[in-house]
């Protein structure tokens, strides 16, 4: 199925959000040709122990490890994005209409995060009518629904570990650990019947 898509989007709200599907873009650069493009809503300047500048640079870092030359940083504050909900919108319909991507990853509809939430829901709207998946992260969740499997290589799980130790100043955290993101990718493997996997929750799928 992947081989269908040309044209993906990945919306993250902040850098190191491609958590969620860092896996599936290493398997989309490795094995298909794809036109990729990735869009972080917040450079985070309110994190007082690195710069906005800085945490840019880490997600570029990144998403270069995982073969997406195309990227945007938008400027919107982190836990604020509700008040610029009709600017996203218009923004992410300005992109929709330059790039027509055939295929969205995005948040999941259940993330408790208030800027998860808000891309989940203007990206929706704006792309009604293309193929959506919600990626997860566990650390955010009510609940998921694993509606959908990607199956990943070591290769694949390598790159997606290698990407995300670019954010430097996030590697305190939990899940950003090699353990754990391999742990996860293990689990959702073992419920598709293969080594490692990311999972996603189905929320547009257009069969033409």
């Amino acid at each position: 199925m992947l081989n269908n898509f040309k044209k993906v989007l990945v919306l993250c709200p902040h850098p190191d959000d491609e958590i969620g599907c860092a896996g599936t873009l290493s398997r989309f650069s490795a094995e298909f040709e794809v036109n990729m493009h990735a869009i972080f809503f917040s450079r985070c300047e309110v994190e007082p122990h690195i710069s906005g500048s800085g945490r840019e640079e880490e997600g570029r870092k990144s998403m270069n490890v995982l073969g997406i030359k195309h990227i945007s940083f938008w400027n919107h504050h982190v836990r604020s994005f509700y008040k610029d909900r009709q600017i996203i919108l218009e923004r992410l319909i300005a992109k929709k209409n330059e790039f027509n991507p055939d295929f969205i990853l995005l948040p999941c509809p259940n993330d408790m995060h208030q800027d998860h939430e808000v891309v989940y829901k203007e990206g929706l709207r704006a792309f009604k009518h293309t193929n959506i998946f919600g990626y997860e992260m566990p650390q955010n969740l009510r609940f998921f629904k694993n509606t959908a499997f990607v199956e990943i290589s070591q290769k694949n799980l390598d790159e997606k570990i290698k990407a995300l130790q670019n954010h430097k100043s996030q590697m305190k955290k939990t899940y950003m650990q090699p353990e754990f993101i391999k742990a996860l990718a293990v689990i959702r493997g073992m419920q598709a019947g293969v080594q490692y996997a990311e999972a996603f929750d189905v929320i547009r799928l257009v069969i033409k």
